[in-house]
């Protein structure tokens, strides 16, 4: 529980300049309610510029307590900036949902029409979320669903283990990524033959803004000729890096290795 507006923000440097965007939004929370929309640009808070300051700095400006009012000031690209008065609350949040769509009209699985499909969204990668996705496809799997499709959209990554975890649990065996670091150092991250789910049929959603472990698991189940992918181009991290906050709310990014795909594909400014 947080107590806060249900908003996730990071950094794009779209267009050459550097600005915070929505990343994700909690459904139904308090920015949801008033208005906000992923890929929306957080220009003020409490008509405070933000220009120059860290997602951790702001976020610490938007956080305050439960009742209490801030103004969000925001830009839909091509549109006019709205500022938008959001009441604080406890804001659980999402890291996974899962449904069950009836149903499929005009579509088959191995010759035969899809009855259900499960739909999971995955909004970032955290240590509970392999343990979460498995829940979510013994769901799948006890709702007969005849196939899952993995939302990774606007998904900007989050904890690698979390994502060599979600591979390992569909993934039979195979390399899933290489790890480049210093000079010709690489290490092999591979499936180790503890899949769970090696047969459901999985399709990945990415866009633009699906990046680093939302690339190693689209990478390496495509390569591995696992999973479909569909979408947008993602966005091309393909760099391994750790964030050490400063005192004064500014960061220092350090980036100490790389991944490419197990056929060598570059991910880092190319995407998947």
């Amino acid at each position: 529980q947080l107590d806060g507006v249900g908003l996730e923000i990071g950094p794009s440097t779209e267009d050459g300049a550097a600005k915070l965007v929505v990343r994700d939004r909690t459904i139904g929370g308090p920015a949801d309610r008033a208005g906000v929309q992923d890929g929306d640009v957080l220009l003020a808070v409490d008509n405070e510029p933000v220009e120059g300051l860290t997602q951790f700095a702001v976020a610490e400006m938007v956080v305050g307590d439960v009742g209490s009012d801030v103004i969000v000031t925001v830009q839909t690209p091509g549109q006019d900036p709205r500022d938008l008065t959001v009441q604080r609350e406890e804001v659980a949040f999402q890291f996974m949902s899962c449904a069950i769509c009836q149903g499929v009209p005009n579509q088959t699985v191995n010759g035969r029409p899809i009855k259900s499909i499960a739909y999971i969204r995955l909004p970032s990668f955290t240590y509970s979320t392999s343990g979460s996705f498995t829940d979510a496809l013994e769901f799948a799997a006890a709702n007969e669903a005849e196939g899952v499709v993995l939302d990774l959209r606007n998904n900007t990554g989050g904890s690698l283990q979390a994502a060599y975890n979600i591979c390992k649990c569909v993934l039979p065996d195979g390399d899933l990524v290489q790890i480049q670091g210093r000079g010709e150092s690489v290490d092999w991250v591979r499936a180790e033959g503890t899949a769970e789910f090696p047969d459901m049929p999985l399709s990945i959603l990415v866009n633009d803004k699906s990046a680093s472990s939302s690339e190693i698991v689209s990478i390496a189940l495509k390569t591995a000729d696992r999973a479909t992918i569909a979408g947008g181009q993602t966005y091309g991290k393909g760099r391994i890096q750790d964030i050490h906050c400063m005192k004064d709310g500014s960061a220092v990014v350090v980036t100490k290795q790389r991944f490419l795909a197990a056929d060598d594909t570059e991910v880092d400014e190319v995407g998947v």
